[in-house]
């Protein structure tokens, strides 16, 4: 009896190995087949519906499809006659079949942890090229082997598969698809690796509008790169880059020779950007533009333009030498103006230009000269006030021809002319009253 039970046992653990062999040495071929495509049916459904999720479930339909086959083998084999005379032969076989067996999956599961473990680390490192090999592997192969991992490696492929993808399109200079890819693992655990990749399609994108000619849409790339990451280097970066793109539109505008324009660009560099390497050449090269736009204008005999240029490269730049005017450049201005102005009948513009000149003056003009050119001028202004019925200004004049030009002929006038002036005054305000 002894013997029967080691025969019948030994089929029961054939079967516990869960590869059927039990039917096989039973020599029941069909029901062999039919187990073992039930038992692969089996563990392809549990596969499909992530049976790790409901382990309890599943561990019971195991046991029960186990033993259902244990139950089986013995039935069979109590029907059948002892085939084998060392009747320990079966259970020896048995549990060699059930150690090869259960140890070769547990073998399996324990490669695909190892897999998985290595594509996590490489994952974490932001190594997607990496990890991608090591996700696809885990998929293609270790699938089947029902660790609770599936959901991760599948999200987490994904996402590599989205960095890598964007890498390469910042690489062919396909940076705003890069970015648009980008922006949906803003929330994965890559955000750190696409904020970097990011920074590079967004510095790159906006190099590559710089280069034709659409400055103001790469500032916005930079700005709007800067805004969304809140690493200071970065900003840094992006400071400097956007600096260079604003000198590079600066200079494109000077040598069009619109000079004005060329250095409000500059000023943005020093509004903006104060704190990057750039500025103090911006600021130079705001110098230059206004230096440029008074010699423009002093070629084209636009002396009030030119003056104010010249005047404000003085109060502003007055610690760059190379772009302040000579004592005989500003003289010479102070002259032309005040001819030009003289002879529109601006006699405050002309009075103006000859008192700086008297001021200042390096020319070969004596200032015997000035002061009767200065004379005649505020005569013929008061005159012109006196026939706009100006009188009080007019009085005013021809008291300052009293008194500062009265070693000229115009003020020797004024003498004269100031008490009939006055009683116009007089008359004009009793008439007006």
């Amino acid at each position: 009896m002894r013997q029967r039970y080691f025969y019948l046992g030994g089929f029961v653990l054939l079967n516990l190995s869960g590869l059927g062999l039990g039917y096989a040495v039973l020599r029941h071929w069909d029901r062999w087949k039919n187990y073992l495509l039930i038992s692969m049916a089996l563990w392809m459904l549990a596969v499909l519906v992530r049976a790790y999720q409901n382990p309890v479930l599943w561990v019971i339909l195991l046991v029960l499809w186990l033993f259902l086959a244990m139950l089986d083998a013995w039935n069979l084999a109590s029907k059948t006659p002892d085939r084998f005379s060392a009747a320990w032969l079966l259970p020896v076989l048995g549990l060699f079949a059930c150690l090869l067996s259960w140890s070769g999956f547990f073998f399996y599961r324990f490669a695909a942890a190892g897999v998985y473990e290595r594509a996590m680390q490489a994952f974490q490192k932001g190594d997607c090229q990496s990890a991608s090999i090591d996700f696809s592997r885990y998929q293609n192969l270790y699938r089947f082997s029902l660790l609770p991992v599936l959901d991760h490696v599948e999200k987490y492929t994904v996402e590599c598969e989205l960095l890598l993808y964007s890498q390469r399109e910042v690489q062919m200079g396909y940076y705003e698809e890069a970015l648009n890819y980008l922006k949906l693992l803003s929330t994965s655990s890559l955000k750190p690796e696409a904020d970097r990749v990011q920074v590079q399609a967004g510095q790159g994108w906006a190099q590559t509008l710089a280069i034709g000619a659409d400055y103001e849409h790469a500032l916005e790339i930079l700005a709007a790169i800067s805004a969304s990451n809140p690493d200071e280097q970065i900003h840094r970066q992006n400071n400097e880059q956007a600096a260079g793109i604003i000198i590079t539109w600066g200079d494109q505008l000077y040598q069009i020779g619109s000079y004005m324009d060329a250095a409000n660009v500059y000023r943005k560099v020093l509004n903006l950007y104060a704190d990057t390497s750039l500025a103090p050449d911006a600021k130079r090269r705001v110098a230059a533009a206004y230096f440029a736009k008074a010699q423009a204008d002093y070629d084209l005999k636009n002396w009030s333009e030119a003056l104010s240029a010249y005047q404000y490269l003085q109060a502003e730049f007055g610690d760059l030498d190379e772009v302040q005017p000579t004592a005989e450049r500003m003289d010479t201005l102070y002259l032309h103006l005040g001819e030009s102005s003289y002879a529109a009948g601006d006699y405050a513009g002309a009075v103006q230009a000859y008192q700086n000149l008297v001021r200042e003056n390096t020319l070969s003009i004596s200032q015997a000269e000035l002061h009767l050119k200065l004379a005649q001028i505020y005569a013929e202004w008061a005159v012109d006030l006196r026939k706009k019925a100006q009188y009080e200004q007019a009085v005013n004049i021809y008291g300052l021809l009293q008194n500062d030009f009265g070693d000229t002929p115009q003020g020797e006038n004024a003498v004269e002319q100031l008490p009939y002036v006055s009683l116009e005054w007089v008359d004009d305000l009793a008439y007006n009253d």
